[in-house]
């Protein structure tokens, strides 16, 4: 039987056919077996956000401004407050309020001028509002100046001692004491105080032993 020119056509793309199937069969198990066994293996690293640090918007800001009349003086009070996200810290805020008037309040029989300044840092999650009260001319003992510290711990939402806020703070010059715990052991004429300088808080320590306060 001979088979015309059309068959022999057929005949021939049908091998080139059955030969393109066969090189890419033997083709993928080569790379399948072989070449696909020797790349490294690469696993997916998921990436995961911390928000247990979010971070809090804390203000401290002038609430009021207020006058006193002493005798024939004014005093200018300035109230601070303290807001974290927004919200006002009451019990914290009312403290402020409370022991910043008493202390421009005192020597009530006398007209003497006081003025009042107020400042604050943010460290280590600690607010600090720092009052500084001074008066003109002081008859009793003393010079006068009255340092009022307020701390706040933020992560915690409680108040803080100042030996509390000195360790939360990492104060690291003492003034002379050996521990944090010290600054709430001091007595009689001895006595701590924080200030704020430059930005910083630094803390002030009065020893006296003597037993006579100046």
């Amino acid at each position: 039987m001979k088979l015309n020119n059309r068959g022999k056509v057929g005949i021939i793309i049908l091998i080139v056919i059955l030969a393109i199937g066969f090189l890419g069969c033997a083709g993928y198990i080569v790379y399948d077996k072989v070449i696909k066994k020797e790349e490294p293996k690469t696993e997916e690293v998921k990436k995961t956000e911390d928000t247990t640090t979010a971070e809090k918007e804390i203000v401290v800001k002038t609430k009021e401004e207020r006058t006193l009349a002493v005798g024939n003086v004014e005093r200018k009070i300035i109230i601070p407050e303290l807001l974290i996200d927004g919200e006002e810290i009451t019990t914290f805020n009312e403290k402020l309020d409370t022991e910043i008037t008493n202390n421009m309040s005192k020597m009530q029989e006398l007209s003497i001028n006081a003025k009042e300044e107020y400042s604050y840092i943010i460290k280590n999650g600690v607010a600090f509002i720092y009052v500084n009260i001074a008066y003109d001319t002081w008859p009793a003992s003393g010079d006068g100046k009255f340092n009022l510290n307020f701390f706040y711990d933020v992560d915690n939402n409680k108040e803080l001692t100042l030996a509390e806020a000195a360790k939360a703070m990492e104060i690291k010059d003492l003034g002379g004491l050996q521990s944090y715990d010290e600054l709430s052991t001091l007595t009689g004429c001895s006595y701590a105080y924080m200030t704020i300088e430059n930005n910083e808080a630094k803390l002030i320590v009065h020893i006296n032993n003597s037993g006579q306060c100046a």
